[in-house]
């Protein structure tokens, strides 16, 4: 009786999560219809470069990294719209990006003691432009940030490659670090890369 009692409670359960996995696809696709949605409750990806992940432990759900304090599937919804346009849709100008990532990639070479041309940790690149980003106010004060996440800069960098201007001007290595992605049409996964070399700006 006991083993059949624990079949039934298991049964309801994958039943109400499939339930739901049903209920949040079809309100994605109503919001989005263009997005393709992979993977299964609890880990998801929209157009395999953006990551969804629900903790039933705590009851949140990371839409890469901001957290959503709730499973409610409307509230789910509207919060990755506004995350997924905010990295993937909204205004980039290639030309602009690349060369504040120059700038940013021979700041970190000079806290190093390197001079141009040798590859360095993509964290230390990122830090330099999240620190160039800040206005002279925030760093009297501390107020007034502007977050420049990793996701942030992953997005950025896919979308600059995805733009055909670095050729024979940037190189990404991979690395074991899974910090920062560029998304690839052609893969079906995330391609992760560790450090940066920079062999000349347009």
């Amino acid at each position: 009786i006991l083993e059949l009692m624990r079949k039934e409670i298991a049964d309801a359960y994958e039943a109400t999560l499939g339930t739901y996995d049903r209920e949040l696809r079809e309100a994605c696709a109503q919001a989005r219809p263009d997005w393709q949605i992979t993977g299964r409750f609890p880990l998801y990806q929209i157009d395999r470069r953006f990551a969804v992940s629900f903790d039933l432990k705590t009851h949140t759900v990371k839409l890469e990294s901001l957290t959503v304090r709730s499973f409610q599937i409307s509230t789910v919804v509207s919060r990755l719209q506004k995350s997924y346009k905010e990295l993937w849709d909204g205004p980039f100008d290639p030309q602009e990006f690349l060369e504040e990532l120059g700038i940013a990639y021979r700041r970190a070479l000079s806290f190093e003691g390197e001079g141009p041309g040798p590859e360095i940790y993509l964290s230390k690149v990122h830090r330099e432009l999240f620190a160039g980003r800040q206005s002279s106010t925030f760093w009297r004060t501390n107020r007034g940030l502007h977050p420049y996440p990793e996701e942030a800069f992953s997005a950025d960098l896919s979308r600059l490659l995805a733009s055909g201007i670095t050729a024979n001007v940037l190189t990404l290595i991979p690395g074991r670090q899974q910090r920062y992605y560029v998304y690839d049409p052609g893969r079906e996964e995330r391609v992760y890369f560790s450090m940066l070399k920079m062999t000349g700006e347009r």
